[in-house]
């Protein structure tokens, strides 16, 4: 009965891959992977760049052992990775499918069966290969090529780059296909360098979506994510699981900088109830369902200019009363000198009722490139100087810094030359921005960068003598 069944799986699975992986292999197949099959049955240049534990090396093993079973004779795979080490790793999984899957065993011959290099009873074989080594003299029906960067340096990043383009493709003929995965390390590595070529399908699968949607929730959900951010950092986090390359030579606020900001004797306040202080709102509105954040926060400033983190509102899904009744209370509490509302576009109207029904200090910010990067450059001055504190005392007030030390992580020089947030969210630095900005008013400290025409060129030229530094090309 048994081998029944069996025989009548591998009919089923006969040009069927989704029944393969799912019947025969026993795998989840979430809706992106249906999306990477697609891909690979209707290009023969496909480049998968996708957060760590999403399945890429699973789906992969099943593409070449479903390809093996199934393709006339004699079709031959080459598996290639970063070292031979790593690629008998992703052997040895595709050796274990042929020795325990009752449908999969009868292509595994008794004798001349070699982990690295299998050749089937039907005749197909798959070898391995790492980066660096010879392929000529084999003739390849399809590539796999998994993860090929493993050292995190220059040297090493062109020597993939070198060896794909000089020795690799040399090889593969113009009929055979070519599949890369992999998690991107820096703007200038192999996978940038595929994404500008018209001949390759890239396509980034990061683990959280723009609209802060998890990619495989069943695996990874939101709240799993987050977890795993705060374990090992943004900035891991941010090229591992973001899939956006983000190295200490392209962050804007260093871990130093920022870990010094923590203040582990100050709280959150809910007043601003002491007259020695002034106050100042930055508020970075949203009124997307499942986008951005809605930010209010506010900073405390002594007659020294030193800045703190005292409040901060953050919510998603806020209509247009809601945004009124927060930032009244919050003016009713803290007395804010300014309140720094970004005004691009829907949020002008809330401006205006602000000023039809109060007379809180509303004062409106059109953002800009030059503006944006204007407001930033100067919030990391503060940072680097220790002018601004972040709230480090009790377990709500690290709660609340700890989200904005993360995307002050992911803040950097993205590959188009701008300063911009790089993670999944951006909101909170930019309200801290605005905030920053806001004490502009009463200190001739702040720095206006479009006076000083450094916006010329495509990429921000930094002017490293006129105290703005920490920013690396």
């Amino acid at each position: 009965m048994m081998d029944l069944l069996t025989e009548m799986d591998m009919k089923a699975s006969k040009g069927n891959f989704e029944y393969f992986f799912t019947k025969v292999l026993g795998f989840e197949m979430a809706p992106f992977h249906r999306e990477w099959l697609e891909r690979v049955q209707s290009t023969q240049r496909t480049v998968t760049i996708c957060s760590r534990d999403h399945g890429k090396s699973v789906f992969f093993h099943s593409w070449c052992v479903f390809q093996l079973c199934f393709q006339e004779p004699p079709y031959e795979i080459i598996y290639i990775s970063s070292n031979q080490k790593q690629t008998m790793v992703h052997m040895k999984d595709i050796d274990r499918m042929f020795s325990t899957i009752p449908a999969l065993k009868k292509f595994k011959p008794k004798q001349g069966w070699a982990v690295g290099r299998m050749e089937l009873t039907n005749g197909n074989r798959i070898v391995e290969r790492s980066v660096g080594s010879q392929i000529r003299g084999l003739h390849p029906d399809e590539i796999i090529i998994d993860d090929p960067m493993k050292e995190f340096s220059m040297t090493a990043i062109q020597r993939v780059s070198d060896w794909f383009w000089g020795d690799m493709i040399p090889t593969l003929h113009h009929t055979s296909s070519l599949r890369m995965i992999g998690t991107p390390f820096t703007y200038t590595d192999i996978f940038a360098e595929l994404e500008e070529n018209t001949e390759y399908d890239v396509k980034r699968y990061p683990a959280i979506n723009q609209a802060g949607e998890a990619l495989w929730p069943s695996r990874w959900d939101i709240d799993s994510l987050d977890r795993r951010r705060r374990e090992i950092g943004s900035s891991k986090f941010t090229r591992e699981y973001l899939c956006i390359p983000i190295s200490s030579n392209t962050m804007l606020f260093g871990k130093e900088h920022v870990e010094k900001a923590k203040d582990r004797t100050s709280s959150l306040q809910y007043h601003g109830n002491n007259e020695a202080f002034k106050y100042y709102i930055g508020y970075d509105p949203s009124m997307s369902i499942n986008g951005d954040y809605t930010v209010m926060i506010v900073l405390e400033v002594d007659e020294d200019l030193n800045k703190k983190v005292v409040h901060m509102v953050r919510e998603k899904n806020m209509d247009f009363r809601s945004h009124i009744t927060r930032i009244t209370d919050l003016c009713q509490r803290f007395s804010p000198e300014i309140v720094m509302i970004e005004t691009n576009t829907f949020a002008k109207s809330f401006a205006m009722e602000l000023r039809d029904i109060s007379d809180f200090p509303v004062k409106e910010f059109t953002m800009s490139r030059k503006k944006k990067e204007e407001i930033i450059l100067n919030l990391q001055m503060n940072f680097e100087n220790n002018k601004i504190l972040l709230p480090y005392q009790k377990d709500e007030d690290k709660k609340v810094s700890n989200v904005i030390i993360q995307e002050l992580e992911a803040f950097g020089i993205g590959n188009n030359g701008r300063i911009e947030g790089l993670g999944a969210h951006d909101d909170t630095v930019i309200a801290l921005a605005l905030a920053n900005y806001a004490t502009k008013k009463f200190s001739d400290a702040f720095i206006e960068l479009e006076d000083m025409n450094i916006f010329e060129s495509k990429q921000p030229a930094i002017n490293l003598g006129g105290g703005i530094y920490g920013i690396n090309y």
